[in-house]
């Protein structure tokens, strides 16, 4: 009988679903605290790895109102911020950098000021620049910050697929110009930025990439830039063609196409739709060129008659085209003293001097 009871007594208390007493709760108002979570890093102007002295001359130039597309150039807080020493080599970088993280469009376009200014190639801070670029949304900041991506040799520092969707489709058409302005000449930005001049049909865009390599253009690429500028003679926009027309008439590493160029022209002068005095102004500039033959010589001079005597062409056009013929035949231009157009007579009358 003795072992049966010591037998069942382990079981019935396992039965008996008796537990331990849970922990006590912490009396209301005891000392216990949650544990404290880190502050985020401090950022842009505050970021504790700045230089003081850059950071001063920072403050100074940000209380300097906006004026379009930068601050006011001749306020005094801006004026010791361009003139500053410290900006003379990389060491200013990352504070610079630093600055680009600012929520203050005033401290990032001080920044993006000084970086416009000098090409990095350091890859880090390149790739700071092109984040910053990524995600800005300020008019303000936009063309200085697009001419500092702009400077940066894309290739060696490793962004030149990120930089090229910037100039192809960022929402700030003024980054996208800064960047198309300061980049033509770099190598690493050649193709997206003539992609532009040959493709866009954002006007402006197209304007901007197509002038940009008028004596930008990189070495070893400048068939490339007569082909675009002859194709766009034929723009439905005036100043496109004209430009065009303009540009591929004075570069002399043009001259295969010069032959086609007034083909084009005269084509265009005898339909009346010359729109644009540029490319009444390439006729001269061809006409100048020492590498022009003398039969194209005398081709602009007779072309820009053309010009002149069809009254569907722009007026100022025709007045341009008078002020070239009017250098070797006064009696030509004489005709148009008493033309409909003012400003075609008063071209006249100042080429008959």
């Amino acid at each position: 009988m003795r072992i049966i009871l010591l037998a069942v007594l382990p079981l019935a208390f396992a039965c008996s679903g008796k537990k331990s007493d849970p922990a006590p709760t912490p009396p209301s108002g005891s000392d216990t605290k949650p544990a404290p979570t880190a502050e985020p890093p401090a950022k842009g102007l505050a970021a504790k790895d700045n230089d003081p002295a850059i950071v001063a001359l920072a403050k100074d130039a940000a209380q300097c109102k906006p004026d379009g597309s930068r601050l006011e150039y001749n306020c005094p807080g801006f004026k010791a911020w361009r003139d500053s020493a410290l900006f003379k080599d990389a060491k200013s970088d990352k504070t610079l950098a630093n600055m680009l993280d600012d929520t203050d469009e005033k401290v990032r376009f001080l920044a993006a000021d000084r970086f416009a200014e000098r090409n990095t190639e350091d890859a880090a801070v390149a790739k700071r620049v092109l984040a910053a670029a990524q995600a800005e949304t300020s008019a303000l900041v936009a063309d200085r910050l697009g001419k500092a991506l702009g400077k940066i040799d894309a290739t060696k520092t490793g962004i030149a697929a990120d930089v090229s969707k910037v100039i192809a489709d960022h929402k700030l058409v003024e980054l996208r110009l800064g960047l198309i302005t300061a980049g033509a000449s770099n190598a690493s930005l050649f193709d997206p930025i003539l992609a532009l001049a040959n493709t866009s049909t954002d006007d402006k865009l197209r304007l901007a990439a197509e002038t940009a390599f008028y004596n930008n253009t990189p070495a070893g690429k400048e068939a490339d830039v007569c082909k675009m500028w002859f194709a766009n003679v034929d723009n439905a926009n005036a100043e496109i063609a004209g430009e065009a027309a303009h540009l591929c008439g004075r570069i002399s590493a043009c001259k295969a196409n010069w032959d086609s160029l007034l083909d084009k022209v005269d084509a265009k002068a005898k339909a009346g739709s010359i729109a644009h005095h540029q490319m009444a102004a390439s006729l001269q500039w061809m006409h100048d060129q020492s590498e022009a033959s003398e039969p194209q010589k005398a081709r602009t001079v007779t072309i820009a008659k053309e010009i002149a005597s069809n009254a569907k062409n722009d007026a100022f056009a025709r007045s341009r085209a008078i002020e070239f013929v009017g250098a070797t035949d006064k009696a030509f231009v004489a005709t148009f003293k008493n033309d409909k157009e003012q400003m075609v007579k008063d071209a006249a009358t100042k080429a008959m001097k």
